[in-house]
């Protein structure tokens, strides 16, 4: 007879999970998380709530006896993907998040040396909130494989409505298959069916993801690195475009560049960036929006005034109020490194941008609307 030890219900997992994610559109957000962290250079979601997965059969044998309904959600990336020890030892493993952890260390990613988004088996846990069937297919990064593990997929699938009270954990069944590949192919695949609630995504749930993802996209073009493609029954929602139009709504918008020995600045801010984001602010509406900050800036530039700012000049229009234009030497700046003889270190030449936003009791949901219904 063995020594006594702890077991733990099945369904507790299941309601760890319903505890740590609120909503399907949390859920989603976390598995495009887990893509990021995994030093992809992509993820593609495809949500279509009226045909059944098109390419490949189930793993799923054990499940043949239920009937199969419409609508799956697809969640692919071009990121390391996951040896079998990692889906073992990690995946399969409900623990502590060494995610976390590394977050308060400083850890990198080891390709794209990002700092991690999500937390360790949040996404894998938030699957069950969209649907009870998960399949994962993944192919280890070449240059992060063990000759064994070098062109191999495994696929990985369960059901979370196995998860219930008449089971302890270790007896939930589990399929596992590994297969050579071909090709140098790399990333993971999530297959989610078997939908929990299909309509949500017809309704306002649409429009909150396609905020919160284009919330999570760098907003700079030229220097993205992650880019997120989003399918909604069919119709492609243009993120990229989304995430530059939410640009748009800075209170201030700033370039700047630096080449031998000067700084060159200009900056554009809009009249609400002196208020206090309350729009029944009496002191800002009496002075500064009844005449859209006219004569304010007359008394800011006005020379015979001391001090008075030079260099701005009015805008008033595409809801900017002033423009500034300056330009700054560098060898008059403060805390400059000198070399032993006494000259000046040049950082060599750099250019950028900023934007500011007030996000504090701003509900970003009503821009969003407006983004689904254009593009949708």
């Amino acid at each position: 007879m063995g020594l006594p030890h702890f077991e733990i219900n099945a369904a507790v997992v299941r309601q760890l999970g319903e505890e740590l994610v609120s909503d399907e559109v949390t859920a989603l957000i976390e598995l495009v998380k887990n893509s990021y962290d995994a030093d992809a250079s992509y993820v593609n979601i495809v949500v279509d709530t009226n045909n059944i997965y098109p390419h490949g059969e189930s793993l799923l044998t054990f499940q043949q006896h239920k009937p199969s309904f419409p609508g799956y959600i697809l969640v692919e990336d071009d990121g390391i993907g996951m040896t079998k020890s990692e889906i073992e030892s990690g995946w399969l493993t409900i623990s502590y998040s060494s995610k976390r952890t590394m977050k308060q260390l400083g850890g990198l990613t080891p390709l794209k040396k990002r700092t991690p988004l999500g937390e360790k088996g949040l996404g894998r846990l938030s699957t069950q909130r969209l649907g009870n069937r998960l399949e994962m297919l993944t192919i280890r990064d070449p240059s992060l494989s063990t000759e064994s593990e070098k062109n191999v997929q495994h696929h990985v699938a369960f059901d979370w409505s196995d998860f219930s009270e008449d089971k302890t954990l270790t007896t939930v069944p589990v399929e596992f298959a590994s297969r050579p590949v071909n090709n140098l192919e790399r990333g993971t695949k999530l297959i989610i069916s078997d939908l929990c609630n299909p309509s949500i995504w017809e309704t306002d749930s649409q429009s909150r993801l396609i905020t919160q993802l284009s919330q999570l996209i760098f907003p700079f073009e030229e220097v993205r690195t992650f880019r997120v493609y989003l399918t909604i029954n069919g119709v492609e929602i243009d993120l990229h475009t989304i995430s530059a139009e939410l640009r748009e709504l800075s209170l201030s918008h700033f370039d700047f560049k630096y080449e031998r020995g000067r700084f060159i600045i200009t900056g554009k801010i809009k009249l609400p960036r002196l208020g206090t984001g309350d729009k029944n602010d009496d002191t800002y509406n009496r002075l500064l929006a009844i005449d859209q900050g006219r004569a304010f800036f007359e008394c800011l530039a006005d020379s015979t005034h001391s001090p008075h700012l030079s260099g701005i000049t009015y805008l008033d229009k595409g809801g900017w109020f002033i423009q500034v234009d300056k330009e700054i030497a560098l060898i008059s700046m403060s805390g400059l490194i000198v070399d032993r003889e006494g000259g000046i270190y040049d950082p060599g030449k750099f250019h950028g941008e900023m934007d500011e936003f007030f996000l504090r009791g701003i509900d970003l949901s009503e821009e969003g609307s407006t983004f689904v219904n254009r593009h949708t």
